[in-house]
């Protein structure tokens, strides 16, 4: 029940339904590019009293994660779920809150990086009419274990099918943290090379477009070492990123990178089709659930 003196605004159902759905836990900093329109200091007072309330619950990363300082991330407390799963049978938000209490302080480091990178794909829902994120799965979601069971050969940092311009799009999601080099990049570029030379793709996600592997770098110079270590072959497939780019600049600017072309590309430049497969391949249906976009926000 809400506690009494407490009326939650539009925003914060949608931000319970955004953790109870999508994400494990966010930070102040994610949420606050998820509703830009509040002030950081009208947010931070709004997160104390959800947390007062017992809507959201917080843990800290501790000191010796290293790769950022202490602060507090939120996941869905007590009451949040019952705004989230009323009758308390959905097993999945159950699971989720207690993911997000168990992760460790290394797993979290990677996960807010990658989590970021969703932010940006669901932020942009409100800020380009014709475009629309149709699914975004991040790398802890459970269907990556149902399609390793059928012979899905990796696990990307998240998968993005996104609508733009009466486009669709699909792409894998590579959080890049500078650990890929040498041979251990190499196999990592052979083993998506290969999946979509084999046309399973098609059958995995139900659709003929051709997918692209999006690289986020740290840095603008890491982002030209990756182009290097791609073929002439990979333009189409591979493209890369800097961070502060990717976050900086609006979704559909031209700033990707790819091996071969010196103009830098943008995530709507249409995709080629799949030809059909030689032979028939088993189908295997994901069954991918769809995504929970912001809506625009709306005056108070």
């Amino acid at each position: 029940m809400t506690q009494p003196g407490l009326i939650l605004q539009p925003d914060d159902r949608a931000l319970l339904h955004l953790l109870g759905e999508k994400f494990l836990l966010l930070n102040a900093a994610q949420i606050q590019r998820l509703f830009p329109h509040r002030s950081p200091r009208a947010l931070k007072a709004r997160l104390k009293k959800l947390m007062a309330a017992r809507f959201l619950n917080q843990r800290f990363i501790e000191s010796d994660a290293r790769l950022f300082r202490p602060e507090p991330l939120y996941y869905l407390g007590l009451e949040g779920q019952t705004i989230v799963d009323p009758d308390r049978s959905n097993k999945k938000v159950q699971s989720r809150v207690k993911d997000a209490r168990n992760v460790t302080s290394a797993g979290v480091a990677h996960m807010l990086l990658a989590d970021s990178i969703q932010v940006t794909f669901l932020r942009a829902t409100a800020e380009y009419p014709d475009y629309e994120l149709v699914d975004y799965i991040p790398h802890y979601d459970p269907v990556w274990k149902k399609l390793a069971e059928h012979g899905f050969p990796f696990r990307p940092d998240g998968y993005a099918e996104y609508a733009k311009n009466g486009r669709t799009f699909h792409c894998f999601v590579e959080a890049d943290r500078g650990t890929y080099r040498g041979s251990h990049l190499r196999r990592r570029l052979d083993i998506y090379r290969a999946y979509a030379r084999s046309g399973t793709f098609s059958v995995h996600f139900s659709t003929r477009t051709r997918f692209r592997v999006l690289f986020i770098a740290p840095s603008r110079g890491r982002a030209r070492s990756l182009s290097r270590a791609m073929s002439a072959d990979d333009t189409e497939l591979f493209w890369i990123s800097a961070r502060h780019d990717f976050e900086s600049q609006p979704l559909f600017h031209p700033y990707w990178l790819s091996h071969v072309r010196h103009a830098p590309h943008s995530l709507d430049e249409p995709t080629d089709q799949i030809p059909d497969p030689p032979l028939p391949i088993p189908s295997v249906p994901p069954s991918l659930p769809k995504s929970t976009c912001l809506e625009k926000p709306t005056q108070e």
